[in-house]
């Protein structure tokens, strides 16, 4: 279930949380992964690598 739109950047501590509470869906930090990834322009350097390492963190307990 996405609940966001791909095309716009959602706010750095909402990711956050959302990586959090979606810990053990690997659909949906894979949404949130892309969502990132889409929207790197409108994330500071530091922001997006947090971001992105991680969700590769959170995707990786996964397996």
């Amino acid at each position: 279930m996405r609940f966001w739109d791909k095309e716009s950047a959602i706010p750095f501590d909402q990711l956050i949380y959302e990586m959090y509470a979606h810990r053990s869906n690997k659909e949906m930090l894979l949404d949130i992964q892309g969502i990132i990834t889409a929207n790197k322009q409108d994330y500071c350097s530091v922001h997006y690598y947090t971001l992105i390492n991680a969700v590769k963190g959170y995707l990786g307990n996964l397996e």
